[in-house]
């Protein structure tokens, strides 16, 4: 089960650095309207990303997958899953604060929907994605 969860984990974290790819593009997939992307997936009190702010994280996203394919698929211990631990962290941060963010301080607009009813639990779903390829 752990193998399986690590590779759909992976999937979807590369799968997730190729939208960010694509937004780096200038492409504000799938809403098209810039300043409505900016509303529904940035927040209304954000600017739009930079292109490289956007490859940035599509980086860390596809090295967060190899990390965790990697991790699944071996039974290597040390500096590779210190580092696949603290890409599970850096996601259970983001969902546990994108919650707090949502809840208690931002708590209207298409940002604040969004990040309550799928942002933010993707991020936990991912770091317990993560979680599996470690343990």
């Amino acid at each position: 089960m752990g193998t399986l969860a690590g590779l759909i984990t992976a999937t979807a974290l590369v799968g997730l650095g190729v939208v960010h790819g694509v937004w780096a593009r200038g492409i504000w997939w799938p809403i098209g309207d810039a300043d409505r992307f900016r509303l529904t997936v940035m927040g209304p009190t954000a600017r739009l990303p930079r292109p490289i702010e956007s490859w940035v994280v599509a980086g860390l996203l596809v090295a967060a997958a190899t990390l965790v394919t990697i991790s699944t698929l071996t039974d290597e211990i040390g500096l590779l899953t210190l580092a696949t631990s603290a890409a599970g962290v850096v996601l259970a941060l983001r969902g546990i604060g994108g919650f707090i963010l949502s809840t208690f301080i931002q708590r209207d607009g298409p940002f604040a929907h969004w990040d309550r009813r799928l942002y933010s639990p993707l991020c936990l779903a991912l770091a317990a994605g993560v979680t599996t390829a470690v343990i």
